[in-house]
């Protein structure tokens, strides 16, 4: 009787966790079909200002609505199961840092709940908030996103500033060097390519919640390319 019990169970769980998989992936192709046929809005962010301070690294001005240090990562050490991001020495001298600035508009037709940027370059670069940067280094600190929670509408603007040290900025020829993912308030997931330090954005376009997700965190893959570089 125990055997059969186990069994019962056992049937009943994977025919949920199938049912569920398909109900989710039939909502992912709905909307993606909406998409194409013009019947999900969507948000769009566009740059309408852009101001290059690279060059200048003693004129901060004011904060903006996210302010972020590009940070070139080293390499990282493993001690057991504990690992250490190493950066370059001159990442930590905040007078060498410029930055570019970037203000953006919801030019789509739906607001925004929340908006992260992402780096894509995992391998050499980590992402922090600029007031936190030092301490996040000094600790051999893995970081790849930051989130703003703030309600955008459309036609609403914000101001993005992404910080560099001079002479080590990290960008890419034909790949987008950031990401810029957003969630909206029907609770669909978006991204555009950034490709900083340059002006130059996509426009947005759905991805799952899945992606949106392991884009902002350090995962089990990642370490395990650290571990093995071969991987990458």
């Amino acid at each position: 009787m125990d055997k059969e019990i186990i069994i019962i169970i056992f049937t009943s769980c994977l025919l949920t966790s199938l049912i569920t998989a398909y109900f989710i992936k039939c909502s992912y192709k709905r909307k993606s079909q909406g998409i194409q046929q013009g019947m999900i809005k969507r948000p769009e962010l566009k740059i309408i200002g852009y101001r290059d301070c690279l060059t200048n690294p003693k004129f901060f001005g004011a904060p903006g609505d996210m302010d972020v240090y590009v940070a070139p990562l080293v390499k990282v050490t493993f001690s057991e199961d504990k690992y250490f991001a190493h950066y370059k020495k001159e990442c930590f001298d905040i007078k060498n840092r410029g930055f570019v600035e970037y203000t953006l508009k919801n030019v789509g037709s739906v607001d925004i709940r929340q908006i992260s940027l992402v780096s894509n370059f995992k391998q050499t670069s980590c992402l922090f908030d600029v007031r936190n940067s030092q301490m996040y280094m000094h600790n051999g600190l893995l970081n790849y996103s930051e989130v703003l929670d703030c309600h955008i509408s459309s036609n609403d603007t914000i101001i993005v500033k992404i910080y560099y040290t001079n002479n080590m900025i990290l960008s890419g020829m034909f790949s987008a060097s950031l990401s810029l993912q957003l969630e909206d308030n029907n609770g669909c997931y978006w991204e555009q390519a950034l490709f900083a330090p340059s002006n130059k954005l996509y426009e947005s376009h759905m991805i799952s919640y899945e992606e949106f997700k392991d884009n902002l965190k350090v995962s089990d893959d990642i370490i395990r390319c650290f571990k093995n570089p071969m991987l990458w």
